[in-house]
């Protein structure tokens, strides 16, 4: 077997690798950002430190070297907090430690990968692409700034709220950007979309992807007979409303102020959006349908209530063409998107394959302890 070296990749494997000037939209989409300064925080929440901070065994503590460079307890926990803590409510202990292990062990796997694409991008990059990964840091650094209300200070207390300083977070942003540039480099220009691979793909989702369903939005007030005590008072109650909403009156007051049903009055008597045929009062659903937007239904009788219906929007059912330019783009983006992705997947595979992970497989059970440390209070909310 030969073993393909990403950092010296054969001659015949290199097609068209011309300088890049410019980062690529694919490119910037193909490696995630590191997180933002301003992402929100939950206040309803007691405050307790981001989670590793404060333990010994969490601060500066090697969970693996990757050719020598450390691979650290913290930046394996602090980024999937948010999923340990929503795998811990609703889960029994066991349960719960077994999720954990498994999302340690993914995000141990993604960081070793991304140290062996970091140093690869390093080696490949010259100094004028290694720039271009500067300027756009500084870009991303500034929006953060921008972001945080134009304070430096406040993006740097967000970042320490997280868990992490402003300077780490633009240092992997950094990180993030000469990958991005090396893919760009080795990678996009394989890329290669077909005619017959988009009309297939086109054929297998035709339904799913590329027709959109006949739906409506419509309002409505109910008059319950049995809540009112007799038919005829009910029938003249919505007679009396079907005047007043044909007369000018606002649909939505009259549908919170007279209707029988308080999921309608606390709404307006909004349905929202729904597929033709899926409503369960039929009779109702023709009404609607068979009226023009801004339009009001006859009074119809259904399931022993009557009903007034206003049409707010309606779609029709279309198909939408392989002929067409938009469709074509959109086909040709996601097969784009998706070799991209197989091609990275395989890189990193070979990238792992001759790197050198001490100890490994590493071990996680000292991370694994603290996560459950913090189950009990995941638990509770």
């Amino acid at each position: 077997n030969v073993r393909v070296d990403i950092f010296n990749p054969p001659q015949d494997e290199q097609p068209g690798q011309e300088p890049v000037t410019a980062m690529s939209p694919e490119a910037r989409q193909l490696v995630a950002s590191p997180r933002s300064t301003t992402a929100p925080v939950d206040a309803s929440r007691p405050s307790l430190p981001p989670l590793g901070a404060g333990q010994a065994v969490a601060i500066g503590k090697v969970v693996c070297e990757v050719n020598g460079a450390p691979v650290f307890s913290r930046k394996v926990l602090q980024p999937i907090e948010a999923a340990l803590a929503a795998d811990a409510r609703g889960n029994d202990p066991e349960t719960f430690r077994k999720l954990a292990s498994k999302t340690i062990r993914d995000q141990v796997d993604f960081l070793i990968r991304t140290e062996l694409e970091v140093a690869a991008a390093k080696k490949n990059l010259t100094s004028q692409e290694l720039q271009i990964a500067d300027q756009a840091t500084m870009v991303w650094r500034a929006k953060q700034i921008t972001d945080a209300g134009g304070s430096l200070e406040l993006a740097k207390q967000r970042a320490i709220a997280q868990g992490t300083t402003f300077e780490e977070l633009i240092e992997d942003e950094y990180r993030a950007n000469i990958v991005r540039l090396h893919y760009q480099k080795r990678l996009l220009p394989r890329v290669q979309v077909t005619a017959d691979e988009m009309r297939r793909y086109y054929d297998r989702y035709k339904d799913e992807k590329f027709t959109s369903r006949a739906q409506a939005r419509f309002r409505l007030i109910k008059v319950d007979i049995k809540k009112i005590g007799d038919r005829a008072t009910a029938r003249a109650k919505a007679e009396e409303l079907l005047a007043r909403a044909r007369g000018g009156e606002d649909f939505d007051t009259l549908a919170r102020e007279y209707n029988d049903d308080p999921r309608y009055r606390a709404n307006g008597g909004d349905q929202g959006m729904i597929d033709k045929g899926a409503f369960a009062l039929t009779a109702v659903e023709n009404a609607v349908w068979a009226r023009n937007p801004g339009e009001v239904t006859d009074i119809v009788e259904e399931r022993n209530a009557f009903y007034i219906g206003k049409l707010e929007q309606k779609t029709e059912a279309r198909v939408r063409s392989f002929d067409e330019e938009a469709v074509q783009d959109e086909i040709r983006n996601t097969l784009r998107g998706q070799q991209l992705q197989e091609l990275r997947d395989k890189q990193r595979d070979q990238l792992l394959q001759g790197a050198v992970v001490n100890p490994y497989p590493p071990r996680i059970e000292p991370l694994l302890e603290i996560v459950m440390q913090r189950y009990p209070y995941w638990a509770m909310k």
